[in-house]
């Protein structure tokens, strides 16, 4: 296992057991409020998967796929549950929120391939560094 997997494979199982978040809660005649906020640290699922082939055929992109790998970042989810008075029925809602999100990835080689654009026009493979670049904000909304 390289030292970079290690180092994610600790952050896992950190994370599997501890969370940093803030609680409230308020009784009143007509319910339970609870507020808590969290801090987040995550591996985003969104991503750029492949954006290029570094290609060992002039005519076709035969070859191994270049990931944009996306890495970790940090993010905040706020929730507030309303448990009503007969306390049978709740209300929640969540706002998580990963805000400015931002990958950049270069490759070189001498037979570069786009896999966006094949098999139309994607004509012969191309010398030099290929470059992507996303930024971007991702944000959930749960009611339940």
């Amino acid at each position: 296992m390289t030292k970079m997997r290690k180092y994610r494979f600790i952050l896992l199982l950190l994370g599997m057991f501890f969370t940093l978040s803030l609680r409230a809660h308020i009784d009143s005649a007509l319910g339970t409020v609870n507020v808590s906020g969290e801090w987040l640290y995550h591996f985003l699922s969104v991503d750029q998967p492949n954006f290029i082939i570094d290609s060992t055929d002039v005519d076709e992109p035969i070859g191994s796929r270049v990931a944009n790998d996306q890495g970790w970042h940090s993010g905040y989810r706020v929730s507030c549950t309303y448990n009503f008075c007969d306390s049978l029925n709740s209300f929640t809602a969540r706002w998580t929120h990963f805000p400015s999100l931002s990958e950049h990835n270069s490759h070189s080689g001498s037979l570069l391939m786009p896999i966006v654009t094949f098999p139309v026009d994607s004509g012969d493979g191309e010398s030099g560094i290929a470059t992507i670049r996303d930024t971007f904000n991702s944000a959930f909304v749960d009611l339940l």
